[in-house]
């Protein structure tokens, strides 16, 4: 167990509230209710870039993967019960709902391609984001 100075109850506060985040963040753009997650990824990613240099996509694809799933995965590792089980549940939800997505894009194309057109609107609000705004 992780962080064992820590007693039970908050220790899995805290993690469930990493997991929490870290889904929040993970979560692709203009699908879910919540549009405020979008602003957080913007928000971090514009951060890592001024402070660090490095471009603002990359610092954008950063923010909605390895951040965001370090913070999961962070929460896992800290909450106080079986974590291998609850990964293990968690990554088959992943793989099931991979492959129902698959399988309704083999009966029904336009699933697909209402994927790629939500990508595009995203790439096109960030190009319009990128020029317009700048960061201090």
């Amino acid at each position: 167990m992780a962080l064992n100075f820590i007693p039970r109850n908050p220790k899995r506060k805290l993690a469930i509230l990493l997991i929490g985040f870290g889904i929040l963040l993970a979560s692709p753009p203009f699908i879910n209710i919540f549009i405020i997650d979008d602003f957080f990824n913007i928000f971090i990613a514009g951060f890592i870039s001024s402070k660090t240099g490095i471009s603002m996509l990359n610092a954008l694809i950063f923010s909605y993967t390895i951040l965001a799933w370090g913070l999961i995965l962070l929460g896992f590792y800290i909450y106080p019960y079986n974590t291998l089980r609850l990964m293990n549940g968690f990554f088959n939800k992943v793989k099931n709902g991979i492959r129902i997505y698959i399988n309704k894009v083999k009966e029904h194309p336009i699933y697909l391609i209402w994927i790629v057109i939500s990508s595009l609107i995203f790439y096109k609000i960030y190009e319009w984001y990128a020029l317009n705004v700048k960061f201090p």
